[in-house]
């Protein structure tokens, strides 16, 4: 592409440039997000997905430098387009970086609000509600979306409720130590509560509390040896050990099961998500796995 590049048209044309390349930007970021919001994407997640996008292809700078072309628009325009679409590459790191941060703010925003008020799940049918969004709630946040149901995530921590926002979950602000919260979750008509995290001083409040007064809920809890599993077995909770990879995968399906996802459909997410993180993981992470 280097050798693509003209010097003099830069010089000459540079205003030119930067126009084309501001303009390609600009479109390309505004239709890919509405396209996401179309599908559904929240609003964080699209405006990173269009950012990311956004630059001009590399099959521009074939179609740019055809003789065809050539005589159509004239060398100095193909120049110009071909810099342009250049320069758009070369900028995307800058805009992926700037849309990581616009989604930040505007995640920050949402936990503000959501520190103001209850979590508003009264109003819907949720089957699932996710006490902590991390790497295992998100996990089986995935799987429920993936099949269609419905859930909201509830997490207290500040940089995990960002991030989750960040990447189109359904998270509100939410206490697990604060038993009050099991009056929301009441009022969602919620069938399965889910928690990603192995704190037994909280499940032993929680779980007298939960069996008395909703006998019907289901309790699974991500644990990560066989002592936490007995323990929290004995509390009247489904514990499940968290030793498949990727990490979470484990509670994923089995909160699926409680779902009454058909077995061969399960085993067909679980695959994805496994070649997903075999393809992505980095190779000392395997090697340690």
């Amino acid at each position: 592409v280097g050798m693509m590049l003209d010097i003099q048209i830069i010089l000459d044309k540079w205003w030119m440039i930067a126009l084309t390349a501001l303009a390609l930007l600009s479109m390309k970021t505004l239709f890919i997000y509405l396209a996401a919001r179309l599908m559904r994407s929240a609003p964080q997640s699209a405006l990173q997905m269009a950012v990311l996008l956004a630059q001009g292809s590399e099959f521009a700078f074939v179609i740019f430098a055809m003789p065809s072309m050539h005589s159509v628009m004239g060398e100095a325009v193909s120049a110009v387009l071909i810099t342009a679409v250049a320069a758009s590459m070369a900028l995307t790191p800058l805009m992926v970086s700037m849309g990581h941060k616009v989604a930040n703010k505007l995640a920050d925003k949402d936990w503000e609000a959501s520190k103001k008020q209850r979590v508003p799940m009264s109003e819907a049918h949720l089957p699932v509600i996710i006490i902590g969004m991390g790497e295992i709630g998100q996990r089986v946040a995935d799987g429920l979306a993936a099949h269609g149901i419905s859930y909201r995530g509830i997490e207290s921590d500040h940089d995990q409720f960002v991030y989750a926002n960040t990447e189109g979950y359904q998270v509100a602000f939410g206490d697990a130590t604060d038993l009050r919260l099991l009056e929301t979750i009441k009022m969602a008509h919620t069938d399965t509560l889910v928690i990603t995290f192995a704190d037994y001083e909280i499940a032993q409040r929680m779980a007298p509390i939960v069996a008395q007064r909703y006998p019907g809920l289901k309790q699974l809890i991500a644990v990560n040896s066989e002592v936490d599993r007995v323990r929290f077995s004995q509390l009247g909770m489904q514990a499940i050990s968290q030793q498949s990879f990727p990490h979470g995968l484990d509670l994923a399906t089995a909160v699926l099961e409680t779902q009454s996802i058909d077995s061969e459909h399960i085993e067909k997410w679980m695959h994805r998500q496994q070649e997903v993180e075999l393809e992505t993981a980095p190779a000392h992470t395997l090697e340690v796995n």
